[in-house]
């Protein structure tokens, strides 16, 4: 996933949560061969033998697709994928490349029937937004399977948090997006996850000065600046993952009425520095922390 992952527990447990990486570098393995199928695939190949993961992953994204109004497309990587975003060599591609790519992208193109996948265009999917937070939580049921009862799972700044430490709560801290300030807030919380979308971290700067940002729109196929950062409080990372990245394409009439729809809660942090908070985001907030308890 491109990715680092850490997880916080106690000393005795080491040998379970070794073994619980070892199963998610399987999980992973399996997906990302699964991906790679699917976007080296010909227009027109029907691709089988997908593992059961991958599968309920792409109903998924058609699910988010929905609720997104579009804006959410995992075939926005044929034109993502130019830029070189999930290698880290960014780079500008050509106006023919991305005309081309623009012209295969649509979530339409990829059909959904009995375990296989057909293309009906030259495109390639991104899972990340979902699938990354699919297999923590599988970590997490698996450490919680083996009797492990409180841990932190940290998978690129994203969180999931059971249990507490002691008779105390874990505290966490979001990072600034603009680094003026230490975090932009700690929070409390038991049997949680929080994940970050932001425009701080993965982005170019085209020949005219634009910053081009990892997060792209399904329905216009741009770059979009929306927000510094959007964050998501909510039972599973895979539910924060992927909402941090739909709200941050929505506006925040619309965000307000998902998170009500959808039971999560979410902080934005717009261009201007300032704050927006809906669906009860503060509840979980402890502004006496300044630190991450590890």
């Amino acid at each position: 996933m491109g990715t680092f992952i850490s997880i916080n527990h106690k000393k005795n447990e080491s040998i379970i949560v070794n073994n619980a990486m070892d199963q998610l570098a399987v999980w992973i393995s399996d997906l990302e061969n699964d991906i790679d199928k699917i976007n080296s695939a010909s227009t027109y190949t029907t691709i089988d033998n997908l593992s059961h993961d991958t599968y309920i992953l792409l109903n998924l994204a058609d699910k988010y697709h929905s609720i997104s109004g579009g804006e959410y497309d995992i075939t926005i990587n044929t034109l993502t994928s130019l830029y070189g975003f999930n290698s880290d060599k960014y780079k500008a591609p050509t106006a023919d490349n991305i005309a081309y790519a623009k012209g295969e992208i649509g979530f339409d193109n990829l059909i959904l029937d009995n375990n296989t996948v057909t293309k009906k265009s030259d495109l390639k999917i991104d899972l990340s937004a979902t699938g990354k937070g699919y297999l923590v939580d599988k970590l997490a049921t698996y450490l919680t399977e083996n009797g492990i009862d409180d841990f932190i799972i940290n998978i690129g700044g994203d969180m999931y948090v059971k249990g507490d430490k002691g008779r105390r709560s874990f505290n966490i801290a979001i990072q600034s997006p603009t680094l003026d300030e230490e975090f932009a807030t700690t929070l409390t919380l038991k049997n949680k996850a929080v994940a970050t979308s932001g425009n701080y971290e993965r982005n170019i700067v085209d020949k005219d000065g634009n910053k081009i940002n990892h997060i792209f729109s399904g329905i216009s196929l741009e770059s979009v600046n929306k927000y510094q950062s959007v964050s998501v409080i909510a039972d599973t990372v895979e539910k924060a993952d992927s909402f941090a990245t739909i709200f941050y394409l929505l506006d925040l009439k619309k965000i307000e009425k998902l998170c009500n729809e959808y039971n999560v809660a979410v902080m934005i942090i717009d261009n201007k520095s300032d704050v927006i908070k809906f669906c009860g985001f503060e509840k979980y907030e402890n502004t006496a922390n300044k630190k991450i308890v590890q």
